[in-house]
């Protein structure tokens, strides 16, 4: 399988493990690609939006887990990973995962207490042409 394949295949199995609030089993089944928190996700031979989707997964994980787990600089990890992604898909035009990734930073400024940022990263969310009732828009709330 090329790393395209095994990334969508991993990616759909992270997605349904943290919509089932399985956080450590996301993050375990990110290991082809991510196995220390202390570095970058592993996107050689990815896409652009690719390396986004892997960013934007990792960047939300890591913000949870290091939030409940209390591990050390993971918000600023979150930041960075989730800011990388989002910078792609404003670059590619995909607009809901622009605005993923501004929801995720939210969360990942309000739980160092930077409430003003995450205020700004909301209101940039819900400023994207996106349907109300999108996904992207209920997890806004």
């Amino acid at each position: 399988m090329s790393s395209s394949q095994i990334l969508a295949t991993t990616l759909s199995d992270v997605k349904a493990a943290e919509d089932e609030g399985q956080y450590e089993l996301a993050f375990q089944r990110l290991s082809p690609f991510w196995d220390s928190f202390s570095q970058f996700p592993n996107a050689v031979g990815l896409s652009d939006v690719e390396t986004a989707e892997l960013f934007l997964r990792c960047g939300g994980l890591i913000g949870f887990l290091g939030y409940t787990q209390k591990i050390s600089n993971s918000q600023e990890i979150s930041k960075n990973l989730l800011s990388q992604a989002r910078q792609s898909f404003v670059s590619l035009s995909c607009t809901d995962k622009a605005a993923e990734c501004e929801n995720y930073l939210a969360l990942a400024y309000s739980r160092t207490g930077e409430y003003t940022e995450a205020f700004d990263w909301l209101s940039e969310a819900y400023s994207r042409q996106l349907p109300a009732h999108h996904p992207v828009r209920i997890h806004s709330h």
